[in-house]
């Protein structure tokens, strides 16, 4: 390995301490596709000492090695986005694209490392609403030079996953219904070169994309498969990110034994689920309620029982990040208003409001 690797390592100890960070990135990234932000003490230990075991790798950021770099950044950098420090993580990402950048020829032979970087670019450039920044990143003709197949679908089932956040997040509905009309056709090509972290994530992705054009047999089509189909290997608090919408679907289809079924077993995983959050349980039980209430008004006071759950919970990192995969205080004001949701988002962006 290292007689591979030479002609990039400048020397024996930068190698010793280059493979080092490519073990310690092994374990986190195996960290990361297992849960985002609903970190329990135990975990959030042992990603600060991997964190600091990066940070005593003291001569890699300036190093002339492009691998010991990249592999120092994208640790770094992917440590502080699940410890919650986005805007710290997105400023080494921002140095590691730019480091790619004056090295192309690294994508022929370590092309699946730029891939996993943009996929970090991804979450934590659209967390912080840097919707230009990303998708000109995307939409970049640098990632023309990926023409390896494996490589080239995991990349643009990445891309597709951070255009449909943005689009949605600024309310470009027209462009949302071309995305997931595009990766429709294309995902059946695209699965079986897909690893389950991103098959999960992208099938709840159109899943979310169809609910909010009003497409609801899809919607519910593609979020049953990122419940059913994908599980080994997958991010934790994406399945309670499936239930609760599932349960939205249904609620919208108004169909009573399809909800009744959903409600049975979304209650029964947060039932059985050690991890309790208070936003969830308002909002399954406002469902469940109003569901059979037949007048607005007593429907409306249900939904905002659970706003005001949402307003009691706004510090929880949780409640936080989970809204930003979908925005439920949105729906559940669109619906107090009787006007759909995607409507509302729109004279929320048009006021300056991003959702």
């Amino acid at each position: 390995l290292y007689r591979l690797l030479k002609s990039d390592v400048a020397g024996q100890s930068d190698f010793t301490e280059l493979i080092l960070l490519r073990d310690i990135y092994a374990e986190t990234i195996l960290l990361k596709r297992k849960t985002h932000f609903d970190l329990d003490s135990s975990l959030k230990e042992k990603l600060t000492g991997l964190l600091k075991r990066v940070e005593n790798c003291r001569g890699a950021a300036n190093s002339p090695s492009f691998l010991f770099r990249h592999y120092y950044y994208i640790n770094k950098a992917t440590l502080l986005y699940l410890l919650q420090d986005i805007a710290g993580s997105d400023i080494l990402l921002r140095r590691l694209w730019e480091l790619w950048k004056a090295n192309p020829l690294f994508l022929k032979t370590n092309g699946e490392h730029y891939v996993e970087m943009m996929y970090m670019i991804n979450y934590t450039g659209v967390f912080l609403a840097e919707y230009d920044y990303v998708t000109q990143l995307f939409n970049n003709s640098f990632n023309d030079l990926i023409t390896e197949p494996l490589q080239r679908a995991n990349f643009e089932a990445i891309k597709y996953l951070a255009l449909n956040k943005i689009y949605n997040k600024t309310a470009r509905y027209e462009e949302v219904d071309k995305l997931v009309r595009f990766m429709k056709a294309k995902y059946q090509q695209w699965e079986p070169l897909l690893n389950s972290d991103l098959n999960q994530t992208v099938n709840l992705s159109l899943g979310i994309g169809n609910f909010v054009l009003e497409k609801y047999d899809d919607a519910l089509y593609f979020t049953k498969r990122a419940t059913t189909y994908f599980k080994d290997g997958t991010r934790e608090e994406l399945a309670s990110v499936a239930h609760i919408l599932l349960l939205l679907i249904t609620y919208s289809l108004n169909n009573d034994r399809l909800f009744d079924a959903q409600y049975r077993t979304t209650y029964t995983y947060f039932h059985k689920r050690k991890k309790k959050h208070p936003f969830e349980t308002a909002l399954v039980r406002c469902l469940h309620r109003s569901f059979y209430l037949h007048d607005s008004k007593s429907k409306t006071q249900e939904y905002q029982q659970a706003l005001q759950v949402f307003e009691e919970n706004k510090d929880d990192v949780v409640q936080q990040m989970t809204f930003m995969i979908f925005n439920y205080p949105a729906w559940l004001q669109s619906k107090a208003e009787r006007i759909p949701y995607r409507h509302f988002i729109e004279r929320k962006v048009k006021a300056g409001i991003v959702s």
